[in-house]
């Protein structure tokens, strides 16, 4: 038997030529598929550093927006919380004026003759008043008078008499403190 052999009709130029050009082809192609990644991978870590650069310039306008929000929130609230507080004091004075002026004038009605106000103080709790009288009958009169409007007690913690001269009657100085009840004198 006869052995078949191949023969190449290509010149030998020509296919080192050829194999020459498959062989940069390859190492192109390697080099693309070398490069191509780390091209992509460079700009998306580039990317990703980009936004979050801008989300971090984001936050930062939104952490100072915030920030102004918060301070217009504390004056707000110390705004608000000083108007409460004049608001308070305007309805406690109100209420006060209106039953000390009706105290005053229900004293004005029951207080004999020859007793005189010198300091009268309104509280919560009641009224302390400094009088003067002609004398200690008439004292007792105007704190009888006292019980009889509706104050829940009635006390005398000072009482002085004055006799100017020996002849003179003299005159009584006297510290009294009435109490409000549960019924307070409007």
């Amino acid at each position: 038997g006869a052995m078949f052999s191949d023969i190449s009709l290509v010149p030998k130029s020509m296919m080192a030529k050829a194999e020459s050009q498959t062989k940069k082809r390859t190492l192109v192609l390697l080099a693309i598929l070398v490069i191509l990644p780390i091209i992509m991978l460079t700009y998306f870590k580039y990317s990703n550093i980009s936004k979050l650069e801008d989300n971090k310039a984001k936050l930062t306008t939104d952490i100072q927006n915030a920030q102004s929000i918060k301070e217009i929130i504390t004056e707000y609230n110390s705004v608000n919380n000083r108007l409460m507080f004049r608001q308070e004091i305007l309805n406690s004075s109100l209420s006060s004026t209106d039953s000390f002026t009706a105290i005053l004038s229900l004293m004005e009605t029951i207080m004999p003759e020859d007793v005189f106000y010198l300091n009268v103080v309104n509280t919560e709790e009641g009224l302390s008043m400094n009088c003067v009288a002609k004398d200690k009958l008439t004292v007792a009169e105007f704190i009888v008078a006292l019980k009889d409007a509706g104050f829940v007690d009635v006390f005398v913690p000072s009482l002085t008499d004055t006799t100017i001269t020996a002849g003179d009657a003299g005159f009584v100085t006297f510290n009294v403190v009435c109490l409000y009840g549960g019924d307070t004198i409007d």
